[in-house]
């Protein structure tokens, strides 16, 4: 052994330490704890009460996590689909913005939702019982021009399968109306990274959870969730939920155009199967085709 050091054996490590320090090293190792950080791959919703103590924190994110549309109209891959496409046609009226707007605001008003997991809402009410604090967080945007009243669409939306966030037993520090990214038990991020929203909400209300558990089918926000609370040396949780990843490889352009079309002409929503037989009685129909006439509309 090298002179004037010594070999301290650690859980999970080997540490050299000057002698003059040994006792002080040795204080400081009794309440030195790792800080702890796991991220796993999950399609069992209830795979998460396992690091559930009664001093966490849950965060959830909103869509393909904890709610899909009934239909493929609607759900990630279809808005994916018509950003894409509004993206290169170049609509410069406002009368053409207008037009998208009240159909993305239609859609997000009238298109049912369903629960992803039929565990989450008990999982989440009995969690909320137990006075273990549980919010949304979502990527959805709250700007008005996009859509007004969007944070009571959301709990709406939630409310519908039987999750209400609203229902949490605040601290009292906690003002729900005072932070203005926060409603109704939800956290709003505007479509950017969620730890630096998450990093201002705890802070805000000076909130130290014993660990941040977080459900999201995001890769990119669960990196961004992990990465600020290691920054803030709170330990993290991530829960990577994969239950729809198969789903959205399947998302059909031409079902959701022919859904599309029946709902803003006729005020009809046309299930996933209603859609594909009428495909199928079409198979040389252009995927584009509707969405490429409402182009043409706007474009003149």
């Amino acid at each position: 052994m090298m002179k004037n050091y010594f070999i301290l054996r650690y859980p999970g490590s080997v540490r050299l330490a000057l002698r003059g320090n040994f006792f002080l090293l040795v204080i400081a190792l009794l309440f030195f704890r790792p800080l702890s950080a796991k991220v796993v791959e999950t399609h069992r919703f209830a795979d998460i009460l396992q690091e559930v103590d009664s001093h966490s924190i849950l965060f959830f994110d909103i869509d393909d996590t904890l709610i899909n549309t009934t239909s493929m109209l609607g759900n990630t891959p279809w808005w994916s689909y018509f950003v894409s496409k509004m993206a290169t046609a170049n609509l410069s009226k406002n009368e053409a913005r207008l037009e998208v707007n009240k159909i993305i605001q239609k859609i997000m008003l009238q298109v049912p939702m369903r629960l992803i997991d039929p565990s989450a809402a008990e999982i989440i009410r009995q969690l909320q019982q137990k006075g273990i604090l549980t919010f949304a967080l979502t990527a959805r945007c709250l700007n008005p021009d996009y859509m007004q009243e969007a944070d009571l669409c959301a709990y709406k939306h939630l409310k519908s399968v039987g999750i209400d966030f609203s229902l949490n037993r605040l601290p009292k520090l906690i003002d729900s109306n005072s932070y203005e990214c926060f409603s109704q038990g939800i956290i709003f991020t505007d479509y950017q990274d969620k730890g630096p929203f998450l990093k201002d909400f705890l802070n805000y209300h000076f909130l130290r959870p014993s660990k941040v558990i977080f459900i999201d089918d995001s890769p990119r926000h669960m990196r961004s969730v992990e990465s600020m609370m290691e920054t803030m040396g709170i330990p993290f949780y991530g829960f990577r939920y994969s239950q729809l990843d198969h789903f959205h490889k399947q998302f059909d352009p031409l079902l959701a155009n022919i859904q599309l079309e029946a709902f803003l002409q006729n005020d009809r929503l046309l299930s996933d199967e209603e859609a594909l037989k009428i495909a199928q009685a079409e198979p040389d129909k252009n995927p584009d085709y509707f969405i490429n006439e409402l182009i043409r509309k706007w474009q003149n």
